[in-house]
């Protein structure tokens, strides 16, 4: 003889339970008298409303707003207590208001922008932007032979970012790298300490998120404006709408702020310039990898053992690698300066660099060994 199955409480109450439509406000009206009035308990109104414990509970907190909208005339054979209102002509108006203020935004660009640069010499124009550096990111994607599948890699989540500061002359100052420690420890190993522009090619700042903020801007701003009145110049600083840009412009400083949804076409930095540091961080990344693949048994455990005085070290080099040419050539591709240069000739690699080359190539992995 089989087992007999056990039905529970819960199971009971489902089945007499009745489930309803969301109940009208007429109904939430009645719910509330019961609960007042009647004294009945949430379970017993759950009971005969066919309603969830919690439905009931949640109508009587909002018995105010349900006995406001009543007494103001409310259908109460509507659910909700949302007016849908119709104003046409108000519609109207919106959205004439609307089309004129998105067409406000290209004449700022193509006739108040260029009319507030045309006395302004390009050396003494700039564009300042953040991006986050993914400094562990060896990349999600990977090759494989044949119909071969490969398990894919935890993507790394190490971020800093790095402010990056450019003029339409190709000048470019040092980077300023924000992360989420004082003091990290590599940098204690490395002798890194009361880190400066001077002394190692770039500033330091920390929050708890490692984002830009506006004490963060604010000290950056300072540090500038010392730079331009020490060489006795006066500047103009474009930058986005940013929460942490609204600021204040210093004496030899001029703020502009760009208009929004819009720094991909109007501002250097977003137009090239970083993705050209980040190519480049890459390229020192993927180099340690290489150089010691012999040595680990995959990337992600490899990228693991990489510290902060590795990343600012690959970044600070990478930033040297940016070329003038390049950041002119970024903002007259934003029309803000006139001005296009050429790229210098890449140099070949000399002979000694290919068997160099050469030789990693065939110490780090034999194709014979790799598919026998």
């Amino acid at each position: 003889m089989g087992k007999v199955r056990k039905t529970s409480y819960i199971e009971i109450r489902k089945r007499k339970r009745i489930v309803q439509e969301k109940p009208t406000l007429g109904q939430k009206a009645l719910i509330i008298f019961k609960r007042e009035v009647q004294q009945a308990s949430f379970q017993q109104i759950a009971d005969e409303c066919g309603l969830s414990v919690y439905g009931v509970i949640g109508i009587c907190q909002k018995k105010e707003e349900i006995r406001f909208a009543l007494a103001n005339g409310a259908n109460p054979n509507r659910k909700t207590t949302k007016v849908n209102l119709q104003f046409p002509q108000i519609d109207e108006q919106c959205l004439k208001f609307l089309k004129m203020a998105r067409e406000k935004r290209i004449p700022w660009l193509t006739v108040d922008l260029p009319a507030l640069l045309e006395l302004i010499h390009p050396e003494n124009i700039w564009n300042c932007d953040e991006t986050g550096i993914w400094w562990r990111n060896a990349g999600t994607k990977s090759l494989v032979f044949g119909n071969k599948q490969d398990k894919g890699i935890k993507i790394a989540k190490d971020r800093i970012t790095a402010h990056i500061s450019v003029s339409g002359g190709g000048r470019k100052l040092p980077l300023w790298i924000i992360n989420t420690s004082a003091q990290p420890r590599s940098f204690e190993r490395n002798a890194v300490f009361n880190i400066n522009s001077d002394d190692y090619g770039f500033n330091y700042s920390y929050n708890k998120t490692a984002w830009m903020t506006t004490v963060i801007f604010e000290e950056y701003l300072d540090w500038f404006n010392a730079l331009m009145v020490k060489e006795e110049r006066h500047i103009l600083l474009l930058v986005d709408n940013f929460s942490g840009h609204n600021v204040t412009s210093r004496p030899n400083i001029e703020l502009r702020f760009l208009p929004p949804n819009c720094t991909a076409k109007a501002q250097p930095c977003d137009a090239g310039i970083i993705k050209c540091l980040k190519d480049e961080y890459k390229k020192f990344l993927y180099k340690r990898v290489f150089t010691n693949m012999q040595h680990v048994s995959n990337v992600e455990s490899f990228v693991k053992g990489l510290t902060i005085f590795d990343a600012v070290d690959w970044l600070v080099e990478a930033w040297k690698l940016v070329k003038p040419s390049t950041i002119v050539n970024c903002f007259h591709k934003c029309k803000i300066v006139d001005e296009l240069w050429m790229d210098v000739p890449v140099e070949e690699p000399s002979e000694t660099e290919l068997i160099q080359i050469s030789q990693f190539a065939e110490n780090v992995v034999g194709f014979d060994d790799d598919v026998s």
